[in-house]
């Protein structure tokens, strides 16, 4: 049904119960492989003897109608048998429907005249256009062979004497039509085509030495700057560093100056001392 979409269903049982049929009973399908019926459907959905549909002819519980079960009673349901009743609804609206089906017929003049028809009506409607098909293919079989003879035979007294005068002409000409041709083709490979594919290569080859020598030299100016960039940077690094080092050098020199003057200071006090130590010694020996 066209108005549903594609529904989810049980995934154990999905697959079997999109490729049902609408017959009662599983049957064999062009592919010879099995399909479910509305039978096997009906006990697809929650299980034997829940569901049965009103064209089945087996099964049990609840029947299935073209508006049955209701939006209220499938409310009450999981969303897979939901979708699965869904489906059921539309089967068997389908099976009661009779103008789902396109069954035209043509008429004398084989104009095409629209008539709707329902599930039985088009698959008799089906057989009959098969049968009508075959009956049509076995004709025209019938036909050709009847003609076959007359194509074989008044077609090949026409072919051998034209495939005779072409052979003639093939021995007598020696093919020699051809070297016209064969002239043409050369003078246009050589004369034309080979110049100038030879100039198109030389014009190549002097624009890819002209980009090569353009690639070098962008090189060589792209390093010289990177190298003078670098150099600049080094030589603000250094001087830097060397201002710091001054700074530092000459730091320690104030230092070292400092404590010099720090050790005369304290030499000279102590050889101050020591001398007036002395004299006081001198004295007092004078004394006693």
């Amino acid at each position: 049904n066209g108005t549903l979409g594609i529904l989810a269903l049980n995934p154990n049982v999905g697959m079997l119960m999109i490729g049902s049929t609408l017959v009662p009973e599983k049957v064999t399908g062009p592919d010879g492989r099995f399909k479910e019926g509305l039978n096997g459907f009906a006990s697809f959905i929650a299980g034997p003897g829940k569901y049965t549909f009103l064209h089945g002819t087996a099964g049990g519980g609840y029947i299935i109608t073209p508006d049955l079960p209701g939006a209220s009673e499938l409310d009450a349901l999981p969303p897979t048998t939901q979708n699965a009743l869904l489906y059921g609804r539309a089967k068997e609206h389908l099976l009661a429907s009779n103008r789902s089906f396109r069954c035209d017929t043509l008429d004398e003049e084989g104009n095409s005249k629209v008539r709707l028809c329902g599930v039985s009506a088009f698959k008799d409607f089906v057989g009959q256009e098969v049968a009508l098909m075959q009956k049509q293919m076995d004709a025209a079989s019938a036909e050709a062979r009847r003609v076959e003879h007359y194509f074989l035979s008044d077609l090949r007294s026409d072919l051998i004497s034209v495939l005779r005068r072409i052979k003639e002409l093939r021995t007598l000409s020696n093919c020699r039509f051809l070297w016209a041709r064969i002239e043409a083709l050369d003078q246009a490979l050589c004369e034309d085509v080979a110049p100038n594919v030879a100039t198109s290569c030389v014009n190549l080859m002097a624009l890819a030495s002209v980009a090569a020598v353009g690639t070098i030299i962008q090189y060589k100016v792209w390093r010289h700057l990177k190298d003078n960039k670098v150099v600049g940077q080094e030589l603000v690094r250094f001087e830097t560093t060397h201002s710091r080092f001054s700074l530092r050098i000459q730091e320690l020199e104030d230092e070292r100056q400092r404590r010099e003057i720090q050790l005369k200071a304290v030499h000279q006090q102590a050889l101050e001392e020591t001398f007036t130590a002395h004299g006081n010694e001198i004295k007092d020996d004078d004394g006693a």
